[in-house]
């Protein structure tokens, strides 16, 4: 009697190319979940470093307009020693100029003392949002900077 030889079979039955395919496709799902939160992150970040560059060119430029003032004019200091910005209600400034980008600012002027003024500044990235003050500051970064007469006598 001759042996009978077996055929050995090779390759992947239907089941296991399914659950391949399965596992590969929620890999990549996954994958692409993450794609909308790094792009927000990243939306995020650039607001964050907009309103920071806003920030410090507004209290530089009051600290740097607080040198001109006259020993006259800083007792009663006003906003109209201050030329470039608004300190009136909430304002939409393009930031920096000519880019198509906006923020939103909320500008205060407080006297400390004799000697010591303050500034406080709310911002936010964009053109448009809430028109209530209370609102805005909630939702914007503040920033505070105080600056002392050393001007013209």
């Amino acid at each position: 009697m001759m042996p009978v030889q077996t055929q050995q079979k090779r390759g992947f039955s239907l089941i296991e190319i399914n659950l391949a395919i399965f596992l590969i496709a929620m890999g990549m799902l996954t994958l692409f979940s993450l794609f909308p939160t790094g792009l927000k992150q990243v939306e995020t970040a650039h607001e964050n470093t907009q309103e920071a560059l806003f920030g410090d060119y507004v209290l530089s430029t009051l600290r740097a307009d607080a040198m001109l003032i006259n020993a006259a004019d800083w007792v009663a200091l006003t906003s109209a020693a201050f030329p470039d910005f608004v300190f009136d209600g909430i304002t939409s400034e393009e930031f920096p100029a000519g880019s198509g980008l906006y923020m939103r600012y909320l500008l205060q002027l407080n006297k400390v003392n004799a000697h010591i003024w303050s500034a406080t500044l709310w911002c936010r990235s964009g053109q448009y949002g809430a028109t209530n003050v209370d609102a805005f500051k909630k939702g914007s970064t503040k920033f505070y900077t105080e600056f002392f007469y050393s001007g013209m006598p």
